[in-house]
Formats: C-alpha cells, structure tokens, sequence
C-alpha cells in the first residue's frame, strides 16, 4: 500500500494533473485476474484482515489460557541434556 501510495504522489508531481493511479492484476503473479486500483484494494484488504485480526483476538482472550515458555540454549550439549531429561 506505501508503495503504491507513492507511485500515485510521484505520478501527481511529474506534472500531470490528475496523477495516474496504480493498477495491476488480483491474480498470480499479477498476470492474472481482474485489473483493479491497488490503493483501494490494499486499503479494502487492510480494513478486513483487521476486522478479522480483531475478532480472533477476542476469541484468544474468551478461551482459556495456556502456558507456554521460550527458552534458549547456549549449545548444543545442553539441548541434547534437555530433551533427554524431558523424556525420561
């Protein structure tokens, strides 16, 4: 979306009045599909991956929580102690 936001305002500064806004296909690699506007596309995808960000949120915060760690080790030697002492 910032990208294609600034091709739009170098396009409005290259002396063209109205500026050319940015297209391209919904397809692979852009070389299939409808062509659409990529600002209001991005700008409608934004708003509905957030709508869903949100919504799973709040469903992580209803369920139970549960713990978890992340721990790091120094070498290899120590990791192999770990995951023996773990299983046995």
């Amino acid at each position: 979306l910032a990208h294609a936001e600034a091709v739009y305002s170098e396009s409005n500064q290259t002396g063209k009045p109205k500026g050319i806004r940015p297209t391209n296909r919904t397809g692979l690699l852009g070389l299939f599909g409808n062509k659409v506007d990529l600002i209001e596309y991005f700008t409608e995808k934004i708003n509905e991956l957030t709508s869903k960000l949100e919504a799973e949120q709040k469903v992580m915060l209803r369920e139970k929580q549960q713990g978890s760690a992340l721990v790091f080790f120094t070498s290899r030697v120590i990791v192999a102690s770990a995951a023996v002492s773990l299983y046995v």
